[in-house]
């Protein structure tokens, strides 16, 4: 921020409390991301405000007192007790109800205080008086005194916080390290400060309000929609499943349901969205209030099924899968000249949005034109072997921006691993380039990062058409690819040949897999330089003939990115 105070820090001063009050809360917020942003947030009341500091100075005064005569060492062997038995497999959809309902085998550690509120309600059978941050934080979450007062969402998501993201997470980092998932907390800051702006053509955010992701980042375990007290719950599950209306295992695997919850005021509940067609949210415990003591006691016990449920899913999903809704962000150069690629993978459908920006940066390094990519785009369109444009490509603002479909595992999740595999790889991406040079275009970016597979990791398609050019002028670009070598340009040119040299170069990676004769062959033709090939009249149509492809011709479907396949 380069010194310059942040948009929380005039709203904290400007708050009625006392200076010990607000010296002691700065220390607090300094690493306090979700109260960072509620200072900020300008439809957050004074009086919102002034409630969520005084409620994290509670807490922050209760963690540094020691707890009176404690029952229970609130330990991780105790928080295991409460996720144990681990599950040999998710629930199935019928008994989600029934699981998350039946209480945890071990009875859940809070403070006195919170034992005191709820000890008239049969519920305090379930709990026990502890020691220890699981047990602070569930008491805190059940003595809460927050209230609804703000027409907007953020009352909605102090409560939802305190009462179920909080507590999950609490109990995730209380555990072993051996047991505990490591769940990330991805939050929606909204479009403004975002990278990539998703909205519906009616201007809603695509993105989920909040999601649960394993250590890694990618797998998404769960997620969730806020609506404010002027809404129903049904409308905060109306948003769960237009946001969730795209289902593919490249995203959750063979998981038959995605947990959720969705909360409206100071209404929750937990549902699933299934895998079927309609995708429609099914609720797997009551509505419960976060007003009430009694209710958000029963909400600790969800939280503590909730997440035995998490832990069961991750060990379903496979090795790799896309980080469904998503930013993966790559950044080249050094400021002040750097660009941007920001790669999101959309859960209203199939696609992948695509970003690069400045792009008046990019086409000045690449030497691309948008005007030119979309006619590569629009001319490959019903052509296999490489991604398609579903909307776009357009400039607005010096950001490019491209739909594209199919998705597809990288080529880390699906490198070939014998000589069929590569067989079928060097198949697709010849008809790639293929459908390339027939349009009058050249890709010039020829690498394994630059290639995807479909989730059966037997059918590959080409990835970033960005550096396309038409090849009556694909002269050497300000920025050369660091992948080009003495043997990739004809003359001073990149030529068609150029790409299937550097194709050539791809495979080449993999050689030790080939022990086919006719393999062998094929690789020693394309390891001739591009001035070679581009002599000798070798095209990537020609090329498709060869006996090593075994293309059966203008009827072959063998290879990835079928036209209106959708990776789904």
């Amino acid at each position: 921020m380069g010194g310059e105070p942040e948009p929380w820090w005039d709203r904290l001063i400007a708050l009625p409390l006392s200076d010990g009050e607000r010296g002691k809360a700065f220390v607090h917020i300094m690493s306090n991301d979700n109260m960072k942003a509620l200072l900020a947030n300008e439809n957050a009341t004074s009086e919102t405000c002034v409630s969520a500091v005084r409620e994290l100075l509670r807490l922050a005064a209760a963690a540094a007192q020691p707890s009176a005569s404690p029952q229970v060492d609130a330990s991780p062997d105790i928080c295991w007790a409460l996720v144990g038995p681990e599950l040999a497999a998710p629930p199935l959809l019928p008994e989600l109800h029934q699981f998350m309902t039946t209480p945890p085998v071990a009875k859940i550690p809070t403070t006195r205080s919170a034992m005191q509120l709820i000890r008239n309600h049969p519920i305090a059978a379930h709990f026990t008086v502890a020691d220890g941050r699981l047990a602070e934080i569930v008491g805190h979450s059940i003595c809460l005194t927050h209230t609804v007062g703000s027409p907007s969402e953020v009352d909605t998501v102090i409560l939802e916080h305190t009462t179920v993201v909080q507590v999950i997470q609490t109990l995730d980092n209380a555990l072993a390290s051996g047991h505990r998932i490591g769940l990330q907390v991805e939050r929606d800051k909204g479009d403004d400060t975002s990278l990539m702006t998703l909205v519906s053509p009616s201007g809603r955010s695509l993105r989920p309000d909040g999601v649960m992701r394993t250590l890694d980042g990618l797998r998404m375990l769960a997620k969730w929609e806020d609506k404010g007290p002027n809404h129903a719950i049904h409308d905060a599950v109306a948003d769960l499943q237009a946001k969730t209306a795209a289902w593919t295992p490249l995203y959750y695997g063979n998981a038959q349901y995605l947990p959720c919850f969705a909360a409206a005021g100071s209404i929750l509940q937990f549902y699933a969205i299934p895998r079927d067609l309609a995708h429609q949210p099914v609720p797997i415990t009551p509505c419960v209030s976060m007003m009430n003591p009694e209710h958000r006691a029963e909400l600790a016990m969800y939280c503590v099924k909730f997440y035995q449920l998490l832990k069961a899913q991750k060990e379903a999903y496979p090795a790799h899968v896309l980080p469904a809704a998503k930013d993966l962000v790559a950044v080249t150069g050094a400021a002040p000249e750097q660009v941007t690629r920001t790669l999101h993978f959309r859960t209203d459908r199939v696609v992948v949005q695509k970003r690069i920006q400045p792009w008046s940066l990019y086409a000045r390094w690449t030497g691309t034109e948008v005007g030119e990519l979309a006619a590569v785009y629009q001319a490959t369109a019903s052509a296999q072997g490489l991604v398609h444009a579903v909307a776009g490509p357009q400039v607005d603002d010096d950001k490019y921006t491209v739909v594209l479909q199919p998705v597809g595992l990288p080529h880390t999740a699906a490198t070939p691993r014998d000589e069929e595999g590569l067989r079928r790889a060097a198949h697709a991406l010849l008809h790639a380039l293929a459908a390339i040079h027939a349009a009058g275009f050249v890709h010039r970016d020829l690498r394994w990062p630059n290639v995807a597979a479909a989730y059966d990791k037997t059918r590959w398609f080409l990835l970033d058409l960005e550096m396309c050019v038409r090849v009556d002028r694909a002269c050497q670009p300000a920025r050369r690819p660091p992948s080009w070598t003495t043997g990739t340009l004809v003359g001073n040119s990149y030529v068609a040949a150029s790409d299937l040299y550097q194709l050539g170069r791809m495979l080449q990676d993999h050689r030790q897999h080939v022990s086919s004769a006719e393999g062998l062959q094929f690789m020693s033709l394309l390891a001739s330089p591009a001035q070679e090939l581009h002599d000798r009249a070798v095209t990537a149509q020609s090329l498709l003939a060869h006996a090593w492809l075994q293309c059966p011709g203008v009827h072959c479907a063998e290879v990835g990115a079928q036209p209106g396949e959708t990776g789904g």
